[in-house]
């Protein structure tokens, strides 16, 4: 019988692509304190705000 688990995306993090736009971690941490908790109660994130701040700076 075939297994009936959903497929798990597997990711490499050794070849995450960096950009000249992405943050620092200095950068980082000061916005960081400016952005909104996760909701309890939610869904959890599925992606990170850091990698969403980064594709806006990208993007602009």
């Amino acid at each position: 019988m075939p297994s009936i688990l959903p497929m798990t995306k597997k990711r490499n993090k050794s070849k995450v692509k960096r950009y000249p736009t992405d943050l620092n971690d200095k950068k980082w941490g000061i916005i960081i304190s400016l952005l909104p908790d996760a909701l309890s109660g939610g869904r959890p994130r599925e992606v990170s705000l850091r990698k969403i701040i980064n594709a806006i700076f990208y993007m602009a």
